[in-house]
């Protein structure tokens, strides 16, 4: 999560900041921890952005208070090393600190073994140095070297293959040492996001050379985006990257989703939003129930269109930074604000077309609904889509050209039917949109008010969110 959502994590409650409810699933996790003592690999797979790094980390400080010991290897941040087997081998050192021990001693003697770079062989020197037509002499006349370089090639397998056998045992004691017999814990972060060859290179280093008895390797995942990792090492689209992945993984798990309106409610605590909520010109204007209708609004669109929680969190920011620059007594229409911002964020195009003032009231409606699209659960209330399309209706011609503007009223006719028609079209539905031109238009602020303030203040301020 970025710095906005940065939680502390307390030292006895590690999940006491946590307001997704996350800490039952650590209470899982730890359960299969504790009952595989053996040793496995286990993926947490979530898109990027669910949280899972926030997750981890918590999780890691809990177990610790349940006496695991525990590793942390972001591989992202060490994905400038060549060698995974080394950065990894390195983060075991810290273990306890026992960095210094007698068993440890023996790890690295066994695994500077396998650190080494394999000498080359004659013949491979040779196919490399010298091609076509001349490749066939030259093999005739190292006819000798040939035969020596491939018994070479032998003994040097056999001997990786005990320097490995080797490090095994020296690891698996070192492991027992320092384990309080338990699992240790070895959390592996943010592997999705390396170089597709030492993402790779991790998965191939923990399954042959870590994977032994009382280590637990968790790796914190998007499983989708490892897998375009390993088509881009096989340089193929038809290399079956599930079927790859799960050569390395023993366990999968994925992190439920959190009920969309407790992130919601965390996200305005945390930008301060009730700030601005509660401010009393707010509160005792029309406005007074901005903060219902905010909450409402964003957890239609939310659910409609299934956003991470950092894509949630990137609009808040947003709107966040746009409310503070206003102050209470100016009037502002905060679930327009939301709505806005989230066009820019999924349907850019839309956005660019509005602001141009390139669409006409009929385009406008029929580009809404494209955005507005899906099927709406039994929660959900077509009556926030309806409102959408009212608001933005009212907003944008006032925003037009004062020779391209409707008297939105006068095209409300006898059989109040609007000569504009609503996508989302029923006779109930378009009744609701009618109803809902009226009720804006009904207040003198919001007849009189135009989407361009709101559009000059978002791209004002749209470098800042990512500060």
């Amino acid at each position: 999560m970025s710095e906005l959502t940065t939680i502390e994590i307390p030292e006895e409650t590690p999940f006491l900041n946590c307001k997704l409810g996350r800490e039952q699933y650590a209470d899982v996790l730890t359960s299969i921890v504790r009952t595989n003592t053996d040793g496995f690999v286990l993926a947490i797979d979530n898109k990027w952005g669910a949280g899972k790094t926030t997750f981890v980390n918590m999780w890691k400080k809990k177990l610790e208070n349940e006496d695991f010991q525990t590793l942390y290897f972001n591989a992202w941040e060490n994905d400038f090393e060549n060698n995974p087997f080394v950065a990894i081998t390195a983060e075991l050192k810290s273990l306890l600190g026992k960095e210094k021990s007698v068993t440890f001693k023996k790890v690295l003697d066994k695994g500077s073994k396998i650190a080494k770079a394999a000498v080359p062989s004659i013949l491979k020197g040779i196919v490399k140095n010298y091609g076509g037509e001349e490749l066939a002499d030259v093999l005739k006349e190292t006819s000798k070297g040939v035969l020596e370089a491939f018994e070479e090639d032998i003994k040097s397998y056999v001997e990786r293959k005990q320097n490995i056998k080797d490090f095994h045992t020296e690891l698996e004691k070192y492991i027992t040492e320092n384990s309080n017999g338990k699992p240790i814990v070895f959390i592996i972060d943010e592997l999705d996001r390396c170089r597709p060859n030492y993402a790779v290179s991790v998965l191939e280093n923990i399954k042959h050379l870590f994977s032994v008895k009382g280590i637990v390797f968790v790796l914190s995942i998007d499983k989708e985006q490892l897998g375009h990792a390993v088509r881009g090492v096989y340089g193929s689209d038809k290399i079956d990257a599930d079927e790859y992945l799960r050569r390395f993984i023993d366990v999968e798990y994925s992190l439920p989703a959190p009920e969309i309106k407790d992130y919601i409610l965390y996200l305005i605590d945390v930008c301060k939003f009730n700030d601005f909520f509660n401010l009393s010109d707010r509160k005792n204007s029309e406005l007074s129930m901005d903060k219902d209708n905010f909450i409402s609004h964003s957890k239609f669109l939310f659910e409609l269109k299934n956003p991470t929680l950092r894509q949630q969190e990137k609009i808040f920011r947003h709107v966040g930074i746009v409310l503070r620059s206003f102050s209470g007594r100016q009037f502002i229409i905060s679930e327009l604000l939301i709505y806005l911002i989230y066009l820019k964020l999924f349907y850019r195009e839309i956005y660019s077309q509005i602001q141009r003032r390139e669409l006409s009231h009929q385009q406008l409606l029929d580009k809404i609904s494209e955005t507005l699209k899906g099927v709406l659960n039994e929660n959900q209330s077509n009556s926030v889509r309806i409102n959408i399309e009212a608001m933005m209706l009212i907003y944008y011609n006032q925003y037009l050209d004062h020779s391209e503007r409707l008297t939105l009223l006068n095209h409300l006719n006898e059989e109040d039917k609007l000569d504009l028609k609503s996508h989302f079209d029923s006779q109930e539905n378009q009744s609701l949109l009618n109803h809902f031109i009226r009720k804006e238009l009904n207040h003198f602020h919001r007849r009189r008010t135009s989407i361009e303030y709101l559009l000059t203040k978002i791209d004002l301020l749209e470098p800042l969110q990512d500060l």
